[in-house]
């Protein structure tokens, strides 16, 4: 199979630094990458895997000098031979993308990954340098992923992470169990044929990972009865739930299946989406508060989840078409 990319160019912070990498270079073990020495240092590691798969890592380490600096890291080009999935993950800090092709500004870090289709790469990274930053990135043609998983498989795979039609980049929480197996896909323990291996079976085990968890394999689909059985469940947790809500992708861990599976068995037993359906009773049950207690608006905004109470009073007014406060001088003018 063919390589993952065609091409790959680093142009640098320090000027006339750059380093070019085709595929038939073949592996590259921390080559170091220039940084200001006062800021800190770096290096860039590149695995070619038998499958047309390619493993990219960059680790970065900071000196005290360069806390709460954003680091400027350089320009990055590369070309795939066609659309192809890269998917980004870091451990330590945040990563900020300038993207050019398709315009972009995104941050990642622990817990959000960057996912890019396209047939070329342009970025202007930036990195926090609050934190040594190590950066694993996992590159795969549309193609061969077809070919690993099943055609259908990938597609419904590409489309679960919204990035058809390419080109498309996108940031989405991962829960720490997928990521875990591009974290610890380059060994340093081992070298020659045994670590290419290894680095292949901890990537496959994560395109594994990835599917189980967006549901995007049809055998990963729960049967009707537990999905109806878990909507159950979570509309009664989330029912008698105050404060800041668990974001989709923390509620599918909890019941072990994938985000879109428990979206859609909610949708199915209640109507609507559950972030729809929870604000909707939410908001609901502010109307029934503001009218029955003399409770602050503030403390309520607090109690349904919402950061800041000017969120509350317009998500207020959207709903009812009138303000919290009008619907409580109106209950004070009352006899």
């Amino acid at each position: 199979m063919r390589s993952a990319y065609e091409f790959l160019k680093f142009s640098w912070l320090l000027e006339d630094e750059e380093a070019n990498f085709q595929p038939w270079d073949g592996d590259v073990d921390r080559h170091p990458y220039p940084m200001p020495p006062e800021v800190g240092e770096a290096s860039f590691s590149k695995i070619e895997l038998a499958l047309g798969m390619t493993l990219f890592r960059t680790t970065r380490r900071f000196t005290p000098a360069a806390l709460g600096q954003l680091i400027h890291i350089g320009h990055v080009e590369g070309a795939f031979p066609g659309e192809s999935l890269m998917v980004q993950t870091v451990v330590g800090g945040q990563i900020i993308h300038h993207e050019k092709y398709p315009t972009a500004e995104l941050i990642f870090r622990p817990g959000i990954d960057l996912f890019r289709l396209a047939d070329r790469l342009s970025v202007d990274p930036v990195v926090d340098g609050s934190a040594d930053v190590v950066m694993t990135a996992l590159t795969i043609s549309r193609t061969v992923l077809g070919h690993l998983v099943g055609h259908d498989i990938a597609e419904r795979t590409l489309d679960a992470l919204e990035l058809t039609p390419a080109p498309r980049i996108k940031v989405r929480s991962m829960p720490p169990h997928v990521s875990a197996h591009l974290h610890n896909a380059i060994p340093h323990d081992l070298n020659g044929a045994s670590r290419r291996l290894l680095c292949q079976a901890r990537a496959l085990e994560y395109l594994t990972a990835l599917i189980e968890h967006l549901g995007t394999n049809v055998a990963a689909f729960p049967p009707a009865s537990l999905s109806r059985k878990q909507a159950q469940t979570l509309h009664q947790q989330l029912t008698s739930m105050h404060g800041k809500l668990p974001t989709l992708e923390e509620l599918a861990v909890q019941f072990n299946v994938s985000a879109r599976s428990l979206n859609n068995a909610f949708k199915a037993e209640y109507g609507q989406p559950i972030h729809a359906f929870i604000t909707e009773h939410r908001l609901a049950e502010a109307h029934k508060a503001i009218e029955s207690s003399e409770i602050p608006l503030k403390t309520l905004a607090q109690r349904l989840g919402y950061i800041h109470t000017n969120h509350f009073l317009a998500a207020f007014r959207r709903k009812f078409g009138y303000p919290p406060g009008s619907l409580r001088k109106r209950q004070t003018r009352e006899p």
